[in-house]
């Protein structure tokens, strides 16, 4: 892992069924003697470097799970906390993901704070309907991805910078060469988590892009595969997560699903960006203004916030200071070349065809742009779907393939999720 460049994140995960609360003597000390002998062993100043962060527990509120006590994991958090940053000042420490912001507030406090690097918060992308929880496209009004909001928002207002990992999502879906049907000996419908698995691909290019401009720092998909499902447990939990990895099973020959590909694609066309502005943002269209690290404006992404289930594309205008240069279409097995938009460089004003699948173009400011003045203008009435009114022989500098994803690069107080 570390070869390739990744960072990893231990989730160090203690449940009452296998530690009852009445084996920890002095939760706090317990607490400490680990999370400094782990931070000394692994940590990337006095340890082997193979860690950089860990969570302490994963969701303690969860009954048969976690600990129904709130001060007890309080006592725990903050010994762990401290212990792994005296034993490694380096280690990136985050919080469990709590049950709501109550639940968060009754497990840790201001003293915590010290030792935290990041909040943590854990979100999917279902509907509650009469099939049970079902898999929905993440722009969705009611999709419980919003619920990161209410962390968002007691950041903004009570820890203002303190970034915020989203340590799991993702959706379940079919592909790979194995479905969502229950398995053997059990009769119904097939998992309502699930998705296709071109709504899987799609879905994880819009949601990233959606949480980078809620101003998220971090995300992590969960699962990198998927999981036997269970017989025993699928009248409760309807084969939950076992299909929401990025690979099939080791049953199924551990295949790659489109996700995994259009997520390599995502990565390398938008890897070193972050989200900048909302262009627009309404029923009919997401548009988002992206940098990265030396220019204001490297690329806009653009996309229809409906189900990967609908087809079409609509026209959408808006303005932009910015010259296209070279456009392609995400969230596929593989990269597409896109149309530009049409520029009406008098007005600079774009007209640009969208669909569910995020159009990304690459900017040329100005000031950078070849020969602007010798560029014909034309109205997006009178001009071809295939103009390219600055063609570019050079790709833009902004690509890179080397950062791990997408990052915010601040969190402005006028971000206001919604």
């Amino acid at each position: 892992w570390k070869s390739s460049g990744m960072e990893v994140e231990v989730s160090v995960q203690f449940t009452s069924s296998s530690f009852p609360q009445s084996l920890f003597k002095d939760p706090f000390m317990n607490g400490y003697n680990y999370g400094f002998y782990f931070s000394r062993h692994f940590g990337r100043k006095n340890g082997t470097g193979d860690v950089t962060g860990m969570e302490v527990g994963n969701e303690p509120w969860i009954a048969g799970m976690g600990y129904s006590d709130p001060a007890f994991y309080s006592s725990l958090l903050m010994g762990m906390a401290k212990g792994a940053k005296d034993g490694d000042p380096t280690m990136r420490v985050l919080p469990a993901h709590f049950g709501s912001l109550n639940d968060s507030l009754q497990r840790f406090n201001a003293s915590h704070v010290r030792y935290l690097d990041a909040l943590n918060v854990h979100g999917y992308s279902w509907l509650q309907t009469v099939l049970g929880r079902t898999g929905v496209h993440p722009e969705h009004n009611m999709s419980t991805q919003h619920e990161v909001n209410d962390l968002i928002r007691f950041r903004d207002a009570a820890l203002p910078g303190m970034p915020i990992y989203l340590t799991e999502w993702g959706w379940d879906s079919a592909g790979g060469g194995e479905d969502c049907n229950p398995p053997a000996g059990i009769s119904g419908p097939p998992s309502p988590v699930c998705v296709t698995e071109a709504a899987q691909a799609l879905y994880a290019i819009r949601g990233a892009l959606m949480l980078a401009r809620k101003g998220l720092q971090r995300l992590t998909w969960f699962f990198y595969g998927n999981q036997a499902t269970d017989a025993a447990s699928w009248d409760v939990v309807k084969g939950l997560f076992s299909r929401s990895g990025l690979r099939s099973t080791s049953a199924a020959g551990y295949q790659l699903k489109q996700s995994y590909y259009a997520l390599k694609d995502f990565i390398a066309i938008l890897g070193a960006t972050n989200f900048q502005a909302v262009i627009r943002e309404d029923h009919d269209s997401f548009i988002y203004l992206l940098a990265n690290g030396t220019n204001y404006a490297s690329h806009i992404v653009a996309w229809r916030p409906i189900s990967a289930s609908e087809s079409g594309s609509i026209n959408v205008t808006f303005s932009s200071t910015s010259y296209p240069s070279s456009a392609w279409s995400l969230g596929h097995s593989s990269l597409i070349k896109a149309s530009l938009p049409l520029l009406n460089s008098t007005l600079m004003q774009w007209t640009m065809s969208i669909s569910i699948y995020p159009t990304v173009v690459a900017l040329i400011l100005p000031e950078e742009a070849p020969s602007v003045t010798s560029v014909q203008t034309k109205t997006p009435s009178q001009a071809p779907s295939t103009v390219n009114p600055i063609p570019s022989s050079q790709p833009p500098s902004a690509l890179s393939n080397t950062a791990p994803s997408i990052r915010p690069s601040q969190y402005p107080s006028t971000l206001n999720p919604t």
